[in-house]
């Protein structure tokens, strides 16, 4: 599912916009990294990100930068 989507989909069950708790870790190295960190933004397919909701935990591998917008806001 998109990530814009799948936001949506979130604010919908719960009435209100969501922002889920996001970790984003270094595919080669397991290191927890920030999301602004430049290699994220300049390498996004090279992290696995994980989405916490409601005690469920997501993994996604981002494919670009644009896949991570929606969690800078834009």
């Amino acid at each position: 599912m998109e990530v814009r989507a799948f936001l949506a989909a979130l604010a919908t069950a719960n009435g209100r916009p969501v922002m889920p708790t996001l970790d984003v870790r270094d595919l080669a190295s397991g290191r927890a990294v920030s999301l602004d960190d430049p290699a994220v933004l300049q390498r996004p397919q090279a992290h696995e990100a994980t989405v916490s909701v409601a005690g469920q935990f997501l993994v996604f591998r981002p494919l670009s930068r644009a896949s991570l917008d929606p969690f800078f806001g834009r």
